[in-house]
């Protein structure tokens, strides 16, 4: 979108361990919107949808996080 600005879409299957029954199996999707600042942190909301077999669950999400490069992560890195 701009600069700072950035969209976030996401398609996950999932699997559920449950101790006492049966595993399900489901997918979960949404869109986030994030802001990113210049030091590579960002911050952001979106809309989650979570479906586990027959239960689906509409959700709001935050997000909190740093973003970097791996030539960054590889530079702290003395190799010497």
């Amino acid at each position: 979108m701009t600069e700072h600005w950035w969209l976030r879409s996401y398609f996950d299957r999932v699997r559920l361990q449950v101790a006492d029954g049966p595993n399900a199996w489901g997918h979960t999707y949404g869109t986030d919107a994030l802001y990113h600042w210049a030091s590579g942190a960002y911050a952001g909301v979106g809309i989650n949808h979570t479906r586990m077999n027959v239960q689906r669950n509409p959700m709001v999400r935050g997000s909190l996080g740093y973003r970097f490069t791996l030539r960054e992560l590889f530079h702290l890195i003395n190799f010497n």
